[in-house]
């Protein structure tokens, strides 16, 4: 993206056609390095804020986390999700995630490559937060997952 960039300032530079269509080039440069997503967790009050971020502006809901009452580490055998995983396909991830008491609804906090890493991350945010910890890794049938991998 960045050399998408480089060549629309170099076509404003040269002029012509080029004031007209590379601004937007430059425009998606500055819009794709800046975006990112993230959560934000306030100690203070207890609320929780999945948030994306373009241009700087950060765009999200604060929401309570008093139902949710559990901080538990997932393990997944192959990361299928995208948009969470930082890993390769095929390879095993850690995510934590905040849990209401009956595991159902989730919120998603961060995701790790190291099992070490996850576990003492979560272990001093459930601290911080006053929840509970745990290692949630219900079984999952075979049928179960073909299902789900065919869907993606």
């Amino acid at each position: 993206m960045i050399v998408v960039g480089i060549i629309g300032l170099l076509f404003i530079t040269l002029g012509g056609l080029g004031y007209f269509a590379c601004p937007l080039f430059v425009l998606a440069t500055v819009y794709t390095l800046s975006a990112f997503n993230g959560t934000e967790i306030s100690l203070k009050n207890g609320c929780i804020k999945a948030y994306s971020s373009s241009f700087g502006i950060k765009k999200g809901k604060w929401i309570p986390s008093l139902f949710l009452t559990d901080i538990c580490v997932l393990r997944l055998g192959i990361a299928v999700d995208e948009a969470h995983s930082i890993n390769q396909p095929g390879k095993q991830v850690y995510e934590i995630f905040l849990m209401t008491p009956d595991h159902r609804k989730r919120f998603f906090i961060s995701v790790f490559d190291r099992k070490v890493d996850a576990f003492s991350i979560g272990k001093a945010l459930a601290k911080k937060l006053k929840k509970e910890f745990s290692c949630y890794q219900p079984k999952i049938s075979a049928a179960t997952q073909a299902m789900r991998y065919k869907r993606h």
